[in-house]
Protein backbone atom coordinates (compact mmCIF):
# COMPACT_ATOMS: atom_id res chain seq x y z
CA UNK A 1 0.00 0.00 0.00
CA UNK A 2 3.07 2.02 0.68
CA UNK A 3 3.49 2.90 -3.69
CA UNK A 4 -0.06 3.21 -4.48
CA UNK A 5 -0.52 7.03 -4.58
CA UNK A 6 -0.63 8.24 -7.50
CA UNK A 7 -0.97 4.65 -9.36
CA UNK A 8 -3.66 3.66 -11.39
CA UNK A 9 -3.96 -0.25 -11.81
CA UNK A 10 -5.99 -0.50 -15.77
CA UNK A 11 -5.88 -4.28 -17.08
CA UNK A 12 -4.32 -6.06 -14.15
CA UNK A 13 -5.66 -8.91 -10.97
CA UNK A 14 -5.15 -7.26 -7.59
CA UNK A 15 -4.93 -9.41 -4.58
CA UNK A 16 -5.05 -7.94 -1.24
CA UNK A 17 -4.10 -10.30 1.32
CA UNK A 18 -4.31 -9.45 5.52
CA UNK A 19 -6.96 -6.65 4.66
CA UNK A 20 -7.94 -6.70 8.20
CA UNK A 21 -4.75 -5.06 9.07
CA UNK A 22 -6.01 -2.05 6.58
CA UNK A 23 -7.25 1.30 8.18
CA UNK A 24 -10.11 2.76 6.64
CA UNK A 25 -8.71 5.19 4.68
CA UNK A 26 -5.94 2.52 2.94
CA UNK A 27 -8.65 0.43 2.06
CA UNK A 28 -10.57 3.24 0.43
CA UNK A 29 -7.06 4.21 -1.35
CA UNK A 30 -6.45 0.55 -2.61
CA UNK A 31 -10.61 0.21 -3.97
CA UNK A 32 -10.01 3.48 -5.84
CA UNK A 33 -6.99 2.72 -7.57
CA UNK A 34 -8.26 0.00 -9.65
CA UNK A 35 -8.84 1.18 -13.22
CA UNK A 36 -10.54 -0.26 -16.43
CA UNK A 37 -10.31 -4.12 -16.85
CA UNK A 38 -9.40 -4.48 -13.18
CA UNK A 39 -10.12 -7.31 -11.07
CA UNK A 40 -9.57 -6.56 -6.82
CA UNK A 41 -9.56 -9.73 -4.50
CA UNK A 42 -10.05 -9.10 -0.89
CA UNK A 43 -8.90 -11.45 1.93
CA UNK A 44 -8.85 -10.88 5.88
Amino acid sequence: LAFMRGRTLSSAVVILDEAQNTTPAQMKMALTRIGEGSRMIITG
